[in-house]
């Protein structure tokens, strides 16, 4: 009788440890899980320590991106805007902020600037100019001079009418040839030039291969 109270024990323990697990053994294992966390990798940067939607150089880059396209997208626009009113892009002020380009202009009479950054040296005077050639009003807020790169050359150009209510920066043909400056056209875009530079000598530089004259655009 002993014997098979004994064996019966025996079968009932049996299950009952595979169904309780250890106490013992489960405490350690959790103490294992917290010592050693899952790491978080990033699918993006692949750097550990967040997720995908938390990553700082993933938002970084669409953010460059959207930028890189907006900026690209506004030039072409100045461009398609100059083409529509037969406006000139002078070379070399393209490359930086939309209030920084420069147009010249057969159809207005007197330089203006949109942009007051643009000055060098302004003064204060009001007014209202009526034939600036577009057929309307333009309101004066001062006038000065301005500096104006093109190619490698810069541009002290004078008598520049400051008017906010303008959206760009134009240089006037006529009165850049009474000033003195010769406007060579290139495409869409064009060059500015003193007219009379002093007398070059027509040599070969020897690293870029091109002479004066090309390197000054007068070819």
């Amino acid at each position: 009788m002993m014997m098979i109270i004994s064996l019966c024990q025996q079968v009932v323990s049996e299950p009952l440890r595979q169904s309780f697990p250890c106490q013992h053994c489960h405490e350690e294992q959790v103490k294992l899980q917290k010592r050693n966390p899952r790491t978080r990798l990033c699918f993006y940067c692949h750097r550990p320590g967040h997720y995908i939607y938390e990553c700082k150089s993933k938002e970084n880059d669409e953010n460059s991106q959207l930028i890189s396209q907006a900026v690209n997208a506004g030039i072409r626009n100045q461009k398609v805007f100059a083409d529509d009113r037969n406006e000139l892009i002078v070379t070399g002020t393209e490359g930086g902020m939309w209030g920084d380009i420069w147009y010249v202009s057969n159809s207005f009479s007197q330089h203006y600037a949109g942009n007051i950054n643009v000055f060098k040296r302004i003064k204060h005077l009001v007014g209202v100019e009526t034939n600036s050639g577009e057929n309307e009003f333009i309101f004066m807020r001062g006038i000065g001079v301005v500096e104006v790169k093109s190619n490698n050359e810069r541009s002290s150009i004078q008598s520049v009418l400051y008017t906010p209510e303008l959206d760009r920066n134009v240089l006037s043909m006529n009165q850049l040839t009474l000033q003195g400056f010769t406007v060579k056209k290139v495409g869409d875009t064009c060059k500015i030039f003193p007219m009379f530079s002093p007398p070059i000598v027509n040599t070969v530089n020897e690293i870029t291969g091109l002479s004066k004259e090309d390197e000054l655009g007068l070819k």
